[in-house]
């Protein structure tokens, strides 16, 4: 029941977008993940639905 962005947020937090395995989040591993991943299902249905764009003046960690 998720917008693309939101399901791939939401999976991100959850650890998968912890790219370099410190156990931190931080705003460009989610940001790279979530574009990531919609690119992938994006292109295999044809078309860009959502094109998430990162605001350089937001800046955060997340710790799992």
């Amino acid at each position: 029941g998720h917008s693309l962005y939101t399901y791939f947020l939401l999976e991100g937090l959850e650890g998968a977008a912890d790219a370099n395995g410190d156990g931190q989040i931080g705003t460009r591993e989610i940001h790279e993940y979530v574009y990531r991943e919609i690119g992938v299902i994006s292109q295999s249905a044809g078309s860009y639905f959502q094109t998430p764009v990162l605001d350089p003046s937001v800046d955060f960690i997340i710790w799992k």
